[in-house]
C-alpha cells in the first residue's frame, strides 16, 4: 500500500504527464480501496458486536435486581434456612439411630424373655409329665395292692 501511495505522489509531482481523470482514478484507488476494505470488514464485525450486545443485554436482564431486597441478602437468608434444616436433619438422624438401637435392644430383650418363658414352660411340662407318670404308677400300684389285699378276692 505504501508503494502505491509513493507511486501516486511521484506521478502527482509531474502534472503534465497524465490527464486529470488518471489523477482521479489514482485518488480513488488510494482513498477508495482502503475505505471499501474497511467497510467490508465492518460488516461481519458489526454482526459480532450486535450479537455480543444482545448477549450482554440478556445477561443484564437476568441479573438485574427487580425487587426490594438484595440478591446477596436473599442468598444469606436461604443459606441460614438450609443450615437450620441441616441441623434438624442431623438431630433427627441421631434420634432415628437412637430409636433403632432402642428397638433392637427391646427386640433382644423380648427374645430373651420369650426363650426364658419357653424354657420354663418346657420344664413345667416335663415336671407335670413326670408327676403324671409317677401318679399313674402310684395308682397302678394302689390298684394292684388293692386287688391283692381285697377280701372279696380271698373269699372264694
Amino acid at each position: 500500500m505504501h508503494e502505491l501511495i509513493t507511486a501516486t505522489v511521484e506521478v502527482v509531482k509531474e502534472p503534465d504527464s497524465l490527464p486529470v481523470w488518471a489523477y482521479l482514478v489514482a485518488l480513488m484507488i488510494v482513498v477508495g480501496v482502503p475505505a471499501l476494505v474497511g467497510l467490508l470488514a465492518q460488516h461481519p464485525l458489526k454482526r459480532r458486536v450486535d450479537t455480543i450486545a444482545s448477549d450482554a443485554k440478556e445477561a443484564r436482564d437476568q441479573t438485574a435486581n427487580t425487587h426490594d431486597t438484595n440478591l446477596r441478602d436473599d442468598l444469606d437468608e436461604v443459606k441460614g434456612i438450609v443450615i437450620g434444616m441441616a441441623r434438624r436433619f442431623d438431630r433427627m438422624e441421631r434420634w432415628m439411630t437412637d430409636l433403632v438401637a432402642a428397638d433392637e435392644d427391646t427386640s433382644r430383650t423380648m427374645d430373651r424373655r420369650r426363650e426364658a418363658v419357653d424354657r420354663a414352660l418346657t420344664e413345667e411340662r416335663e415336671q407335670r409329665a413326670a408327676e403324671m407318670a409317677t401318679l399313674r404308677q402310684e395308682i397302678r400300684a394302689a390298684v394292684a395292692q388293692h386287688v391283692t389285699d381285697c377280701p372279696l378276692r380271698h373269699d372264694t
